[in-house]
């Protein structure tokens, strides 16, 4: 009896982020830097998760992320605002922590979602970090909102007949928070490889101090 070799799993990368962090911009670009030089890059596949950093945070813009940095770094703020831009700018990114306005992401992940199921989740992802991170936009307001989710691809119905409800694409319920534990503050975003049935893609929702990546 002839004996078969099993298909090899292809490997998978979970990738955990939130629209607001920096890092979470950082951490795509060099993940896409590293898939680069992978003979067979189209094999691997990337599910990104969102969670959610900041869930209390308002719709309407407040102080600006370098303002907000100051709570936690002081005289430190200017040091490690140069720190982020220098290594956003080492991946090509313009990092403008004095134009960005920390602001409630859930929509901004619920259509994330949406362009996920559509096959536009890199497209949305990539829109969604640029307005924040570099044009300083708010990506709490619908209008906004709109406007990247047809840039990305998607039909502006679809993402109208989104935005006025609570519930992911993804999931039959409302998004879940995720336990305080669930990631820590201090770390920028991380790849896991955890077992395929676990973890669903919706949004998680954690704590506020989210400039505080190492």
């Amino acid at each position: 009896m002839t004996r078969t070799t099993p298909e090899p799993i292809p490997p998978r990368a979970d990738v955990y982020f939130d629209v607001l962090c920096p890092w979470s911009f950082i951490a795509k670009r060099r993940l896409e830097k590293a898939l680069s030089t992978l003979p067979h890059a189209d094999r691997v596949e990337i599910v990104w998760r969102s969670f959610e950093l900041s869930p209390q945070s308002r719709k309407t813009p407040g102080p600006t992320a370098a303002e907000e940095m100051t709570e936690w770094w002081g005289d430190r703020t200017a040091a490690r605002i140069d720190l982020i831009r220098r290594l956003g700018a080492a991946e090509g990114l313009e990092l403008n922590l004095h134009k960005a306005r920390p602001v409630d992401t859930f929509d901004a992940h619920r259509l994330f979602h949406l362009a996920t199921a559509h096959g536009r989740s890199d497209h949305m992802l990539e829109h969604l970090l640029t307005a924040y991170h570099t044009d300083g936009l708010n990506i709490a307001d619908p209008r906004v909102l709109e406007h990247l989710g047809t840039r990305a691809g998607l039909e502006l119905d679809h993402v109208r007949a989104l935005l006025p409800g609570t519930l992911s694409p993804t999931r039959s319920g409302p998004m879940r928070r995720a336990p305080p534990n669930a990631a820590s503050p201090a770390s920028p975003p991380w790849c896991s490889a955890p077992d395929p049935r676990s973890q669903p893609s919706s949004p998680r929702r954690n704590c506020p101090a989210y400039w505080n990546a190492a």
